[in-house]
């Protein structure tokens, strides 16, 4: 850590370097994009209970839930939030219904959603692996 040090009479100001400065922004901004631990269990969370949902044959209550709260999240602007339920999601524990909700409520929002993309090229393979090659793409065509 560089210090500057600047001697006027026997007043002696301390402020810090450039170097330092720099790694302090820099720390900050890294900051900014990692989710905090308590958002990170809230996701886990809602996830358990979205796959709770799917295993017990209640796909059309996931896709109520999962709606409700990214739509939710959309509308506030929160980002973030909906890029870590894309990121996070097993797409192999999720119904077909509910893959295709969400990518269909998240194309307006595809330039702001960083996970959006890995998403989709998850849930595609999962639908052709789970629909089969053709039933996939005729689903997938208006959802990318």
């Amino acid at each position: 850590m560089k210090v500057l040090t600047v001697k006027e009479s026997d007043v002696e100001i301390q402020s810090p370097g450039l170097s330092q400065y720099s790694d302090f922004m820099t720390a900050k901004l890294r900051h900014a994009h990692t989710p905090r631990p308590s958002r990170i269990l809230r996701t886990h969370t809602f996830l358990r209970e979205i796959y709770r949902l799917c295993s017990a044959k209640q796909e059309q209550l996931a896709v109520e839930k999962i709606l409700r709260q990214l739509e939710a999240n959309l509308h506030n602007n929160e980002w973030t939030a909906v890029d870590n339920v894309l990121e996070r999601v097993d797409v192999e524990l999720v119904a077909p219904s509910v893959l295709l909700a969400v990518m269909a409520l998240t194309v307006p929002a595809k330039r702001d959603l960083r996970q959006r993309a890995p998403f989709v090229h998850r849930s595609s393979n999962q639908l052709r692996s789970s629909l089969g090659e053709e039933r996939a793409e005729r689903l997938l065509a208006r959802r990318r």
